[in-house]
């Protein structure tokens, strides 16, 4: 088989997971309403509404321009020394919260707590009539409380030495780990509010695309320019790799490429899908289990969705399907390239709220989008549930 194929199923597969993982991630108890708009949102994640979806291009379109100004007159070393710090800073931590989240699917041991606790306090200070003497009155402010254990520490060390050996050496797979980890931490992070979020969301970055794709030159200069973090890469001849040693810094091999926006983006609007399976899952079994104590039968009804966390994968097919298009949206854009012959070249400048860059001459959007947006449309129309689709609202309510 052509080397090449096995670096795009490399690819494909680290953007499957990251968006699986990522998707599953995000499921939280509660998160979904089908009444008012009203309801507060104090959780850890962050709301993208519709206006932040319209407005969301037009951010991008501003920022890739203004990054495209500074590689052209300004210094491209402290441009890149600048960015890779950041994004290294952030991967840092974005690898020590999927390792935290690894090892609680991999044991189902909860690590929210620890033995150890690191406080810091500000004490509260009121000055006397001498304005020299400052003396402490009332309870302390607390800044800082982390309840930690043993593994904690040893997932910093872990993370310290990724790091610290990514700092030094660039390697190609430690790369890989800061991406798929950025990928996966984003996709639990952000949270679209609804359908007409994540359609409006996905169409304006596909005009935004082939704009800046086929029209300008911007993206392919970004796309030279930046030498940061912010992708997946797999090699060409992996078995060259293999002879030259997997540790050693590959020469005279070539890379693919996937930015991270095109795992990123569409993944949101993936677990979107999965959230509104997660709702009518809840709904059946609560509609079922009142049925039945008006039937005055004194039973456990045991739920399918306990907690919010779980949601059979039989009984996700918006989450199935949007899933399944974005894998073939994605081998289009590898077939569609590797057929003609189009230069990939794919770099995302991305971080949590900053708005999208996506360096592509195919651009990846050009067909995952639509992809991802007929899906559920489609499931939708097939159940009868076109307007439950439209008025899902993924928001929090309180208990």
């Amino acid at each position: 088989m052509d080397e090449v194929f096995v670096a795009y199923g490399a690819l494909g597969a680290m953007a499957a997971v990251s968006i699986y993982a990522g998707a599953h991630a995000s499921l939280m108890p509660a998160r979904f309403a089908s009444g008012d708009d009203d309801n507060d949102d104090d959780g850890d994640d962050t709301v993208f509404t519709f206006d932040d979806a319209k407005w969301y291009p037009v951010f991008g379109s501003a920022t890739l321009f203004g990054m495209y100004l500074l590689l052209k007159y300004a210094s491209r070393d402290i441009v890149n020394k600048i960015l890779t710090a950041l994004f290294v800073g952030t991967g840092g931590l974005a690898v020590f919260e999927v390792g935290e989240l690894t090892i609680r699917a991999a044991t189902r041991v909860k690590l929210d707590n620890g033995p150890y606790i690191l406080s810091l306090d500000k004490l509260r200070r009121r000055q006397r009539s001498s304005r020299t003497r400052i003396s402490a009155s009332g309870e302390p402010e607390r800044l800082i409380r982390a309840q930690f254990g043993l593994v904690h520490v040893a997932l910093a060390i872990a993370t310290i030495a990724v790091v610290a050996g990514y700092a030094v050496t660039k390697h190609w797979i430690l790369s890989n780990l800061f991406g798929v980890s950025l990928s996966i931490s984003a996709i639990k992070l952000l949270r679209l509010d609804s359908f007409a979020t994540g359609v409006m969301l996905l169409s304006g970055l596909f005009a935004y695309d082939v704009f800046w794709v086929f029209g300008t030159d911007v993206m392919v200069t970004v796309a030279k320019g930046l030498d940061v973090p912010i992708k997946v890469i797999f090699p060409k001849n992996f078995t060259a790799v293999l002879e030259q040693g997997i540790f050693n810094e590959p020469k005279d091999i070539g890379f693919t490429m996937l930015g991270l926006g095109d795992i990123v983006i569409p993944g949101v609007f993936v677990a979107l899908c999965l959230a509104f399976d997660q709702a009518k899952v809840s709904r059946t079994t609560n509609v079922s289990a009142k049925s039945k104590l008006e039937k005055g039968r004194r039973r456990t009804v045991r739920r399918k969705a306990p907690d919010g966390k779980k949601v059979p994968i039989l009984a996700a097919p918006y989450f199935l399907a949007c899933f399944f298009m974005y894998v073939v949206g994605l081998a289009t854009t590898v077939y569609v390239m590797h057929t003609y012959q189009t230069a990939q070249v794919s770099v995302q400048f991305f971080l949590l709220l900053l708005p999208q860059m996506l360096i592509l001459q195919q651009p990846a959007l050009l067909y995952l989008s639509p992809a991802c947006i007929a899906s559920p449309l489609v499931v939708a129309l097939f159940q009868r549930d076109w307007k439950g689709l439209w008025e899902f609202k993924n928001i929090k309510t309180k208990d």
